[in-house]
């Protein structure tokens, strides 16, 4: 999280994880996943710890 706070706080609503180019299950998400995070303004790719 950290490592993308300054993400989080740009985008202020809502921010949607994609997982190969789907809306990613919270629950399926593995460690060394890589994620893309898009806001309505930005986008940013992460990977899960």
């Amino acid at each position: 999280y950290l490592q993308h706070e300054n993400f989080f706080n740009k985008s202020k609503k809502f921010i949607c994880i994609r997982k190969n180019g789907k809306i990613a299950n919270l629950e399926d998400l593995k460690s060394d996943d890589i994620v893309i995070l898009s806001s309505q303004t930005s986008q940013k790719e992460a990977k899960i710890l």
